[in-house]
């Protein structure tokens, strides 16, 4: 057997290596086989590790279950043969808890910030998830505890800001201050943003990379001008669509990653290739420029969206039907979240996002803390920059996985977490498992090739700490 890639550093201490009894074994059931010209590669989805089978081990897997001999041993120690007994669920559950609590307990600078200058918009899209929150700008004295609130947190690492709203530029002045301030306080501070790119120009894109340091943005599209126009609804004369497009070219020029969000419904699915042929003609000769897309979320809204399941599950194919599309005409475009673009290999996981981070906040207008920038719409909470901590209970609560009863049997059920209170923002439809298991499978070849190549330039096997999301 010789091993690809090493077991996840944090998770094998915790498991350990698997005692060899004299009981009849079998595969696990959570093992990604991949062939490849040299033989069989099996990825474990607890571990992460990755290894590629002699012709003889080969062979072993079609006499399963059988009692061990020292053919079967590191196989076992590994983990990919079980005993026929093993609970590989609560296996899962079990570990996934404790490195949850692992997590919890930390001590560890915030890094990560979303920061929001700002819960007001200059559009008003009629699927927006604030529509019910309360429309407030950050003021000056928050805005100097923010900073202050960094300066002292991040613990002389460089913090990551993610501006986001309502519509951040809104609040543009607030941002100004706000980096105006972590410069004086020597905070080393990199950010990006989630915005509409109505505001930027020329002017605002210079200052954008000189003072607040931004490296990327995302930017939402609806589709071409007249869809685009009206979804957008902004609260201005002229065409929109048009200024936004020049304001992406400027953002590119300018070197700052854009990465194009599709939204997508039944009151666009059909323009929105047209709109993928509008930006493969503008923009795929940059190579800091993206697509991704998703469907828009359900029953959220001004004018509340609503998909029954099997609308749902249909958008989910023609999601993925928009994604090929984006490929055929040259652009670097994906599914939202796929694992080919991280280059991710399936591991035991126990986070979903920043809400499993003990070192990322959000801060609202009001300077008061959460965990998601989808925050409660009365805005309050139990922490601020002005002190109190968020509850553990509350904290806890975003630990509570939530999954389908035939999610357990799903090969790559220990890769997957989703928070209970994400329910209605994760939801994995079967495609969606069909499509993960194909990139995962993907990058794991890709893995091989790199091994080998490395392995004739004598590099040796590499550890899989990059696996940690």
């Amino acid at each position: 057997m010789e091993t690809i890639v090493n077991a996840n550093g944090t998770v094998r201490n915790i498991i350990g290596e698997q005692t060899i009894k004299d009981v009849e074994y079998r595969l696990l059931k959570y093992t990604l086989e991949i062939e490849v010209e040299e033989g069989l590669l099996l990825d474990n989805v607890i571990t992460g590790q990755i290894v590629l089978l002699t012709e003889e081990e080969r062979s072993i897997l079609h006499l399963l279950p059988r009692k061990p001999d020292g053919k079967m041993n590191q196989l076992i120690s590994d983990y990919f043969l079980v005993p026929e007994d093993f609970n590989e669920d609560e296996f899962v559950r079990g570990y996934r808890s404790i490195l949850q609590r692992v997590e919890r307990n930390k001590d560890k600078p915030i890094t990560k910030y979303i920061l929001f200058p700002t819960t007001n918009c200059n559009a008003r899209c009629f699927y927006c998830f604030e529509s019910g929150l309360e429309r407030i700008n950050m003021d000056e004295a928050t805005a100097k505890k923010v900073a202050q609130y960094i300066r002292d947190n991040a613990k002389g690492k460089q913090a990551e800001i993610s501006w986001f709203g309502g519509e951040p530029t809104v609040g543009m002045k607030c941002i100004d201050y706000i980096c105006r301030l972590l410069k004086q306080y020597g905070v080393n501070y990199a950010s990006g943003m989630v915005s509409n790119g109505y505001l930027f120009s020329e002017e605002v894109v210079n200052k954008a990379v000189k003072e607040w340091n931004l490296k990327s943005i995302q930017i939402t599209l609806d589709g071409t001008e007249e869809i685009y126009n009206k979804t957008k609804n902004y609260i201005v004369h002229g065409n929109a669509y048009e200024r936004v497009m020049n304001n992406i070219g400027l953002l590119l020029d300018a070197g700052v990653g854009v990465t194009i969000l599709l939204n997508l419904d039944y009151h666009n699915c059909d323009d929105l290739f047209n709109l993928i042929d509008e930006l493969a003609l503008r923009f795929k000769r940059y190579k800091n420029f993206r697509v991704s897309s998703h469907v828009l979320f359900n029953d959220e809204g001004f004018e509340k969206v609503h998909h029954t399941v099997q609308q749902e599950e249909e958008l989910a194919e023609l999601n993925y039907r928009l994604a090929d599309y984006m490929k055929k005409v040259g652009l670097n475009g994906q599914v939202l979240g796929d694992v080919r673009y991280k280059k991710s290999l399936p591991m035991l996981r126990y986070a979903h996002c920043m809400v499993n981070d003990s070192g990322a906040i959000v801060i609202a207008p009001n300077g008061n803390l959460f965990k998601c920038e989808h925050i409660e719409n009365d805005l309050m909470s139990t922490a601020s920059v002005d002190g109190g901590s968020l509850g553990q209970a509350e904290l806890e609560e975003w630990f509570v996985g939530d999954e389908e009863e035939q999610c357990s049997e799903c090969s790559l059920f220990p890769s997957c977490f989703v928070p209970r209170k994400c329910i209605d923002h994760a939801k994995c439809y079967p495609i969606d498992a069909e499509k993960k298991k194909e990139g995962y499978k993907d990058n794991i070849s890709e893995c091989y090739r790199d091994y080998l190549r490395k392995r004739s330039e004598g590099v040796e096997s590499q550890t899989n700490s990059q696996l940690e999301e």
